[in-house]
């Protein structure tokens, strides 16, 4: 158990995209995309944990410990929704990504079965994570309010009030993040 950055990216408008697109078009432009937002996890130091379909998921703080985590994860944040839009101008898509950021205590190990074993992180920071992502329109990084808390003056966010959860009891206190010093 420990504290991590969690941030959880999913490209919108790929469905839209795919069904007007070749199989081999979607393959390529999807690996772009995925590729270019991995390579900012990794460039930032965080661990890219998995993609799947047409998002990913990254964690910081794990397993090397990182005393500027949550910066680092709003950092990539909104570096990944950058390069998209950069993406978008050279190509001329219309893609997006919506992201969702959080932080606090996770599981991080090995998890699975003796014949598949991931590397990843497990509890309700992960799912709030996600949650905030699916929350998100596109274009936009959806943060919780610890985020704000702890990256204090250092960022720029709109307050969104609090949104419904799937499947959570407590609702999220959501902000939109604008900028970061």
């Amino acid at each position: 158990r420990q504290e991590i950055s969690v941030v959880f990216a999913d490209i919108r408008g790929y469905t839209a995209f795919s069904e007007n697109e070749s199989p081999e078009k979607v393959v390529e432009v999807l690996n772009h995309y995925l590729s270019v937002a991995g390579n900012i996890i990794i460039g930032w130091e965080g661990t890219l944990d998995k993609f799947f379909g047409d998002g990913l998921m990254a964690i910081f703080n794990a397993p090397t410990k990182q005393v500027d985590h949550v910066h680092r994860a709003a950092e990539a944040a909104i570096a990944i929704m950058q390069a998209a839009k950069e993406i978008n101008h050279i190509y001329g898509y219309d893609l997006s990504y919506s992201i969702g950021v959080h932080v606090g205590e996770a599981v991080v190990g090995y998890i699975g079965t003796k014949y598949a074993v991931n590397y990843t992180a497990i509890g309700d920071t992960v799912n709030l994570a996600k949650r905030l992502q699916e929350s998100a329109a596109p274009g936009q990084i959806l943060i919780e309010e610890s985020v704000v808390s702890r990256l204090g003056s250092q960022v720029k966010a709109l307050p969104l009030g609090e949104i419904a959860v799937k499947w959570r009891k407590v609702p999220a206190k959501a902000y939109e993040l604008l900028e970061l010093k």
